[in-house]
């Protein structure tokens, strides 16, 4: 968490309201990340009020990345459960997610869908095109396996510790940091650990609430987003993104194809007057011009 003090509380509270088959234990690490209002007093409070089920570490290093890994440091469980401060748990989510891996005792990591919270409306623009900058995902009923044939998002997923520590964990220059959004840091664990050979399942049944704040309903923040989405891309060097039968001014040649195309179809939809095609258009042009301009600028 950084600067969670609005959500924290009610976060940790749904943590200790889950409702776990017997003899099974969790635990609950909280890493603060330099918050610099009420997090860390609130979640201390809940460490004293809750000895041996809540533990409180401090990662100095400014990133979303560096707080993973410090986290991951610190875990006991043979399972771990990636939850974000803006979150919330219904009662069953840790009872799914264990049962879960011991149906599926090949699977390393599983997600399901995460959802806005009932009471939120989005906003009367935004269509399944626009869910990635609100962090929320639904790939419908039907569970499936995640490997090389079959490459989703999965957000707040759950894995098997030592999975994730024999990936070497989250690289720290692909999460969010200050200053950047639209990172990539649990895209990247999910291609490294199907490299290894590594499989994955999403369950439908897995659910996790989002809260949304008033800024993701905004239009210059879809814009800023992918924009810095591409700049992570550009970072990232995706061997299934970077892969080119002709690279053009140092990128592959596809991503420049893709600019004219959508430049273009951003201007045939605008003067059709078809403004959410076009801004469609403009998004996808957006994060194609952020991972160009960062390459061009690292190189």
């Amino acid at each position: 968490t950084y600067n969670g003090e609005t959500n924290i509380a009610t976060l940790l509270q749904s943590l200790l309201e889950q409702s776990v088959p017997s003899g099974l234990t969790y635990e609950i690490v909280l890493v603060d990340n330099n918050s610099n209002d009420g997090t860390l007093a609130i979640a201390e409070r809940f460490a004293l009020e809750n000895p041996g089920r809540i533990s409180v570490l401090k990662e100095s290093q400014q990133g979303k990345s560096y707080a993973l890994n410090r986290g991951l440091q610190g875990v006991r469980g043979e399972i771990c459960c990636v939850i974000d401060h803006d979150e919330l748990l219904p009662a069953g989510y840790l009872a799914i997610v264990w049962n879960t891996f011991q149906r599926e005792p090949s699977a390393s990591f599983i997600g399901g869908r995460v959802l806005p919270l009932p009471q939120q409306r989005l906003a009367d623009w935004i269509t399944i095109e626009h869910w990635s900058p609100l962090a929320i995902c639904d790939y419908g009923t039907e569970a499936f396996s995640v490997d090389s044939q079959r490459f989703v998002c999965l957000l707040a997923g759950a894995f098997r510790t030592a999975a994730m520590r024999e990936a070497g964990g989250y690289r720290e220059p692909l999460g969010i940091r200050p200053g950047r959004i639209g990172s990539v840091e649990d895209a990247d664990l999910y291609e490294r650990l199907v490299r290894q050979g590594k499989t994955g399942r999403y369950i439908p049944e897995i659910l996790i609430y989002h809260r949304l704040g008033e800024e993701r309903f905004e239009r210059n923040y879809h814009r800023r987003w992918h924009f810095g989405h591409g700049k992570y891309y550009s970072d990232w060097r995706s061997p299934a993104f970077e892969v080119s039968s002709y690279p053009v001014l140092g990128v592959p040649g596809y991503v420049m194809r893709h600019v004219f195309n959508n430049l273009r179809g951003m201007v045939l939809q605008a003067l059709k007057g078809s403004r959410e095609q076009a801004f469609i258009h403009e998004l996808r042009l957006r994060f194609y011009l952020g991972y160009i301009l960062r390459r061009w600028r690292l190189q």
